[in-house]
Order: structure tokens, then sequence, then C-alpha cells
């Protein structure tokens, strides 16, 4: 199962033990939104949901999409008790146990999310949400060790995932551990440079900025802009390094030579630096 289907409606419903509950189901999927990852109209989920359940209330799915409804309107306890019948139903389902642990976690009840993402990891030590969930409990618990071993394990289980490499670089610099961070960034851009509009690069010439290494954090910036010429933050950056380093020359033909590619982000970018 990819991180992917845990931002969507898993269509469990209806089952064949009742299709009268099929109506209310179908017309409360039509309110489901891909954009904002959730329902275009919550309460009314509820209701159509709510009828669906009272013809059917053996089936899990019901249970589930209500209770992704009442998370979206923070109604946590209910949705809890939504994804826990989901559970009673069908003890097998990751999505559920994930889902559970995010409403626990919502309420900062850390310990039930730490048990439901355990649960998901038991379930299958290759799925890499449950570590992800996890991780982000024990990076909020100040619980570092643990994150950061979660951070490795999901390097393990894909080890061409950028994504992974980015989140533990950022653990390794908030600990200051920027050479750690600094190898990680690197990983991230050898397997995509450009994942994310370029936040690898970001990340890394901040890091050497933390290090006072403005002239490594100048050489990253132009290897970035010439992979993405349009992205603003990169652009900033570079001013800031070329200034933070002394080189205030430079940092003025930088802006001129954006003017000559985008003089609305130059000035904007003028503007900014004249305020700070």
């Amino acid at each position: 199962m990819g991180l992917l289907d845990f931002f969507t409606p898993h269509n469990n419903s209806p089952t064949n033990e009742n299709k009268s509950d099929s109506r209310y189901f179908l017309d409360a999927q039509k309110l489901w939104d891909y954009r904002i990852g959730g329902y275009s109209n919550p309460s009314k989920a509820i209701e159509l949901l709510n009828k669906a359940i009272s013809l059917n209330p053996k089936d899990d799915g019901h249970y589930s999409h209500r209770g992704l409804a009442y998370a979206q309107l923070q109604k946590y306890d209910l949705s809890i008790q939504d994804y826990t019948k989901a559970i009673d139903l069908n003890p097998g389902s990751i999505f559920y146990l994930i889902s559970r642990g995010r409403a626990y976690a919502d309420i900062k009840k850390y310990q039930n999310a730490l048990d439901d993402f355990n649960k998901v990891i038991k379930l299958d030590p290759q799925e890499p949400t449950g570590y992800i969930n996890r991780l982000i409990i024990y990076w909020d618990l100040g619980k570092y060790k643990e994150a950061l071993d979660d951070d490795n394990r999901l390097i393990e289980i894909d080890p061409n995932n950028c994504e992974y490499y980015l989140g533990r670089g950022w653990h390794y610099a908030e600990l200051k551990k920027y050479e750690n961070a600094i190898e990680d960034y690197r990983k991230a851009i050898l397997i995509n440079p450009e994942h994310g509009y370029g936040r690898a690069w970001q990340e890394l010439a901040i890091t050497y900025g933390k290090l006072n290494r403005y002239n490594d954090a100048i050489d990253v910036l132009h290897e970035a802009l010439r992979i993405n010429p349009e992205h603003y933050g990169l652009w900033h950056n570079l001013v800031i390094a070329y200034i933070l380093s002394g080189n205030r020359t430079d940092a003025i033909k930088t802006i001129e030579e954006l003017q000559r590619i985008n003089p609305e982000m130059a000035d904007k970018l003028l503007n900014e630096i004249m305020q700070q």
C-alpha cells in the first residue's frame, strides 16, 4: 500500500450483505474532494453515512468514512469511536489503524497513537506509513534517537526515496549534526535534483550557512538555479549568502541578473533586502 492510499477514502462499501445502503454511501462519496483530501461538505457526508450505517451496521467502510468526516470537523472523539468500530469489524486494516492513530495524535493522546502505529508496523514491517507517523510522534516527544531509528528504517525500505533522506537530513540539522545533514541532502539531490521544487538544494545551502560556509552555500545555490531559474527562494538565499560572506558586489550583480530574467521577482527581492 502506498502513502497516497492513506489520504483517499477506501471504497470498502457497500458489502453484499445489504445493498440498500449503497445509494447513501455513494452519495456521500460524491462529496469527496481530492483537492482538499476530504469531503467538501463533511456534515452532509455524515448525514448520508448515518443512513448507510442504519441500513448496514456491519460495514466497516461506512464507519471509516464517517470517521474521516468527523476528523475534518475536529470531532476527534467521534472519529476515534468510528475508527474503533471499523477496526473491530476489520482488525487487519492498516488504513483504519493509521487513521485512528492520527486522530489520537490530534488530541495529544500520544501513547494511544504510538500503540496504533506500532500495530501497523507489526502487521506490515515494510509499510512506510507506520514509521512515518511514529517518527513524527517521537520527534514531538523529544525522543530523537527513536525518530532517527525510524528515519533509518524508512531508508532501508526504500533507499531510492529522496524524501526520506530529506527528512533525516532535516532531523540531523535540527540536532546540529550538520555534516550528517549535508550528506543526506546531497543524497537526496543525487536521487532527484528537481524534487520538491528545490527543497534539498535549499536545505543544503541553509545548512552550509549555519556552518558559516557561505562560499559552499553560494556554489550550491548557483547549481540549483541552473536547474530551476524561476525559484524565488533560491535567488533570495543567494543574495543573502553573498551579503553574509561580505561580497555585496556580487549580491548586487545577482539582483541585476534576476532583473533581466524576471523584473517583478527582482523588485520583490530588492524590497525585502532593503527592509532587513
